[in-house]
């Protein structure tokens, strides 16, 4: 296994490496086959931000986080990484326990879902920022989504996407969904659509037989962990997972 550590303004003191590889040791203890870990430490804005990406020989796991402090951002990185991989372990036993009760029950053509496989795992807690801010921020940069809390109402959670040239912020008042459409203008948001906008609660199996028949991605409520979840299509055809964490 390799681990890389990664300084952004700041330096990595031997402090913060050893803080850092023993986060790592802890993260082996429940996922054995792990490759490569990079780890990033960086100061912007005055705020500590840690992020880790973690390379198994069968998949990918990411987290960032940010907080007043790196030792409690390294904290809660490896907390929610911890936590990503568990409920990863959990979902693959899960599978496996389900494919050999397969074995005995009629077999029926649902070949196109399960060929769909979850490469990248990004939990976010949804930043604090205004409607605006969002999608300057994906106007910015070079992701299509954004998981966030309108700055003055912190408990309405949002999502901000980026759609070709036109962006969308889907969002809920007084238990409702909608979606608008947005054009940016000299910085200045345009919008040019309002409509109705449905988000189903179901379960990360369900949403993956649901996927397929949708074109770019699938915004969904995950009950069993409380999570407000993103899955897209990535270049490769695998799919991609956005979620809240749980943090909702």
């Amino acid at each position: 296994m390799n681990i890389s550590i990664t300084g952004r303004h700041l330096e990595v003191t031997p402090s913060l490496k050893e803080y850092v590889q023993k986060k790592v040791e802890k993260v082996k203890y429940y996922f054995e086959h792990i490759i490569n870990v990079h780890v990033i430490l960086e100061v912007r804005k005055l705020m500590h931000c840690a992020e880790v990406t973690i390379l198994s020989d069968e998949k990918t796991f990411f987290c960032e986080v940010s907080s007043n402090d790196m030792y409690e951002s390294i904290d809660l990185l490896f907390g929610k990484i911890e936590r990503q991989i568990r409920r990863n372990k959990e979902k693959y036993s899960h599978r496996k326990a389900k494919s050999l009760a397969s074995n005995f029950a009629p077999q029926t053509d649902n070949k196109e879902s399960e060929n769909l496989v979850i490469t990248k795992v990004k939990e976010v807690a949804p930043k604090p920022m205004t409607e605006h801010e969002a999608i300057l921020q994906l106007s910015l940069n070079n992701h299509n989504f954004e998981i966030f809390n309108e700055e003055k109402e912190a408990m309405i959670e949002s999502i901000a996407l980026k759609e070709d040239n036109i962006y969308a912020l889907i969002q809920r008042n007084s238990g409702k969904w909608f979606k608008r459409q947005i054009k940016l203008e000299s910085d200045e948001m345009v919008e040019i659509d309002q409509s109705d906008y449905s988000i189903d609660y179901i379960q990360m199996s369900d949403a993956i037989g649901q996927i397929k028949h949708s074109d770019k991605y699938l915004i969904f409520h995950d009950p069993e962990v409380n999570s407000l979840n993103i899955l897209y299509y990535r270049k490769d055809q695998s799919l991609g997972l956005l979620t809240s964490g749980g943090t909702l």
